[in-house]
């Protein structure tokens, strides 16, 4: 009987399809960040001829723990991919061949050849129970026991020659014998989905895949692996060794300078490059921890990297107590309308990350030096943030002090950035916790401190969370956070009738507004907007219509899906401003994963193509208008337009277009240039004001275009306009919204406040990767 990998029971399905990208994140080991998710490769011998991957996706999974359903953040297991090898050499193997066996009890089936794989594969599914999360009729959430076919791994066969050689004539030729059953394989905590093709489609590619970006944010989740107790019976832990010595194979991403000091080779932005960053020791620590290696190369790198984190922070006392900081060795900019942070700052999240990495090696090694740090780093956290620390009291509107620990600390303008505030929260939960628990066998004492703070932290989210909410017409987007600092769009207003205004206030301080008629717009240079004609459909037939000048595609998940049109070279002047206009919605897969859509614009020229602009930030089910600009290429090069999803093989996803329109970019020309102020906690709300009578339209300018904000009559004692958020300089970061709903679901469990799970319920709509 084969032997294959089983499944955890009690886990939530939290489906993570492929991702197109330069990298094959499911056959390149080490750690990648594609299309703002993080994941990490393994690869290892299957056989002596045939090699498989491990893939694992940073992911929000619920497990049950003492019956409750637990949301646990970590790299969670995605699925195996066997590696393109010969059909001839795997023989019987049931993983190879069409059919359903059992292997330990557990039902397996598996397909091959068929219209999803193509013909060089096969993907294996297992019957499993598992969580299923669903909504009341009054939008209550509650979670179900189900049991069905979930997809586990694929395997890859090499494309066989038309006329396969014949073996007797060939001198290199090798017989080989049948492959053996799979060996038996650890059972990762697995969310199984949909794998990457076998083949590649041979629809058209949209554009090339961007470089992954990097966030200024340090990121890290102080949620642990599952990890074990120390053994009092291991050997003393080695000192003195560099981590690249030890044996431990290096995480992808990481490499060690001169002075044995871990550092991120594709660094956010700073310089020097190998300075020493507490967030980066500690993330290299606990990828150590959950990477491949001996319990005693990875002990021994980890306590090299832990020496280096403990040997530069600096030591204090505060109300008596020690108090350890970890500083940032480099300057850094946090916003840009915030001070540069010089070298020597601290940070709530690298002060919350490091505690994981540190309680990683207390369980690694038993040494309780290690759980004496982490408690010198949780004593930093009370230090108030105007004597130095992070601790930070913000004023709500005048109303009342609300705790908040801060991620950068920026003087008089703190960014008061949400998704570090939920890490320092959740930190403080866990080590209280984690104490509790050593407390009980009598091995460190309880740190009730933390556990007080993390309380009253909690008393904030109330009052902040509205600020942090974002419409952008297609849905709430959740802001990075509580900072105008950004560029605020310019105002104006369109005079409608033959009214006179008289003036304009801005939040009750009068402004010079510019007030215009109505001026033509230029011609949209798209042939047929009704999609009727002149578009080439991507992808099956079967999968896209168009009625009504609305196109609706239903991606398959094994290519792209969509529609294009090439505009000829010439139609715009080289360099000058264009802008791509369209609506647009979509509705997830039923199993809460989307293929959001997606305008790819290139220049398809005689010395080659290149990527002009893209649009990626369609969210949510309402119909919503958008707009993205870019140069004109040169005058022999065509562009060409391409509304498609932004992962091609995602199964299940609905996306519709309408009006699309390209046309040379609008001039700003007269506008009056907001100044809001910077603190959104203390002004969340932004009033324009007009005075007089008539029909006007206030615009902000954004995008390349005029955008209508508000149509209104004007009074003599006023007619009131709240300028919408997203024009007064907001950080939307859209890469942190489903990590901020990961974190309130966790901030939920862990306090069961329903607050957290209200928001992170209306924020899922517009999450692309979250399910509901």
């Amino acid at each position: 009987m084969v032997a294959v990998v089983l499944a955890l029971l009690g886990s939530v399905l939290t489906p993570h399809p492929p991702v197109a990208s330069a990298v094959d994140v499911y056959s390149t080991p080490g750690y990648h960040e594609i299309n703002g998710r993080k994941w990490f490769t393994r690869c290892e011998s299957y056989t002596a001829q045939i090699e498989r991957c491990w893939t694992y996706i940073w992911m929000t999974q619920t497990v049950m723990v003492d019956g409750k359903p637990t949301p646990v953040t970590d790299y969670h297991f995605n699925n195996l991919t066997y590696l393109a090898a010969r059909r001839a050499l795997w023989g019987n193997n049931p993983l190879a061949k069409t059919g359903e066996f059992e292997s330990q009890g557990r039902k397996w089936k598996t397909s091959c050849q068929d219209d999803w794989t193509g013909p060089n594969g096969c993907r294996s599914f297992i019957w499993m129970k598992f969580l299923d999360y669903r909504q009341d009729e009054q939008g209550r959430g509650y979670f179900v026991s189900v049991e069905q076919w979930v997809f586990n791994n694929v395997v890859r066969f090499t494309r066989e020659p038309d006329n396969p050689p014949d073996p007797t004539q060939n001198p290199s030729w090798t017989p080989t014998t049948p492959a053996p059953s799979p060996k038996p394989t650890p059972s990762p905590s697995s969310t199984p989905t949909t794998p990457p093709p076998v083949s590649p489609s041979a629809e058209p590619s949209p554009s090339i895949e961007p470089s992954p970006s990097v966030d200024p944010s340090p990121s890290v989740d102080p949620s642990p692996s599952v990890e074990p107790s120390p053994d009092p019976s291991a050997s003393p832990t080695p000192t003195g060794t560099p981590a690249h010595e030890c044996g431990a194979p290096m995480p992808a991403g990481y490499t060690i300078n001169d002075e044995g000091r871990p550092y991120v080779i594709n660094n956010p932005g700073y310089t020097p490059h190998d300075a020493y960053n507490p967030i980066s020791i500690a993330n290299y620590i606990q990828a150590i921890n959950r990477g491949p290696g001996t319990a005693e190369q990875k002990r021994c790198a980890m306590v090299a990297a832990g020496e280096i984190l403990v040997n530069g922070s600096v030591v204090d006392t505060y109300n008596g107590e020690v108090v350890r900081w970890l500083p940032y060795q480099f300057s850094f900019s946090a916003n840009p309308s915030t001070p540069v942070l010089p070298p020597g700052w601290y940070s709530g999240l690298g002060q919350a990350g490091s505690m994981s990495a540190l309680r990683m090696l207390y369980q690694a090694t038993g040494e309780e030096r290690w759980l004496t740090y982490a408690q010198e780093l949780a004593n930093a956290l009370e230090v108030p943030y105007d004597e130095g620390g992070i601790k930070h009291y913000i004023n709500v509107e005048g109303r009342r002090m609300l705790l908040w620990f801060e991620e950068y600390p920026t003087g008089d303008t703190p960014t008061t950035v949400l998704n570090g505030n939920n890490l320092v929260l959740i930190g403080l939960d866990m080590w209280a916790d984690y104490t509790a628990e050593l407390a009980e066998d009598g091995i460190f004492p309880y740190d009730e401190r933390s556990a007080e703070l993390f309380e009253e932290g909690l008393t904030a989210y109330e009052h902040v969370l509205p600020m942090l909410e974002v419409p952008t017409g297609g849905g709430i987007m959740s802001s990075y956070d509580l900072v105008r600092g950004y560029p605020a769009a310019p105002l104006r207003v369109v005079k409608l009738d033959d009214g006179k205004l008289d003036r304009v206030s801005l939040n009750g301080d009068l402004i010079s507004m510019p007030v215009l008629d109505p001026a033509p717009t230029f011609p949209n240079r798209f042939l047929d907007p009704s999609f009727e004609t002149s578009w080439q459909v991507i992808g099956p037939l079967s999968n896209t219509s168009i009625a009504g000048g609305v196109v609706t595609t239903t991606t398959t998940g094994t290519g792209w899906v969509g529609v294009a049109q090439n505009i000829p070279a010439g139609t715009f002047p080289a360099g000058r401003r264009v802008v791509v206009q369209f609506d647009a919605r979509h509705e997830k897969a039923q199993a809460g994963v989307s293929a959001a859509p997606m305008a790819s614009i290139q220049a398809n020229c005689v010395s080659g193509n290149y990527q002009l602009a893209r649009h990626t930030t369609v969210r949510g089910a309402e119909w919503a208008t958008y707009s993205v600009e870019f140069p004109a290429p040169a005058a022999d090069c065509q562009i060409r337009v391409q509304f498609l999803p932004t992962v091609s093989v995602v199964p299940g996803s609905t996306l519709q277009w309408s009006k699309p329109a390209i046309r040379l970019a609008e001039a700003k020309g007269a506008a009056h240039d907001p100044d809001y102020d910077i603190l959104v906690f203390r002004t969340p709300r932004q009033e324009l004001k007009l005075f007089g009578s008539g029909l006007y339209t206030v615009q902000a300018f954004a995008d390349g275009r005029w955008q209508s904000i508000a149509t209104l009559n004007a009074t003599a004692w006023g007619r009131s306009v709240i300028i919408p958020e997203r024009y007064t300089g907001r950080n939307l970061n859209y890469r942190y919204h489903e990590s901020h709903i990961g974190e309130l679901r966790q901030l939920a469990s862990r306090s069961g406040w329903p607050v957290f799970a209200e928001y992170a319920n209306r924020w899922v709509k517009t999450a692309l990767n979250t399910p509901g």
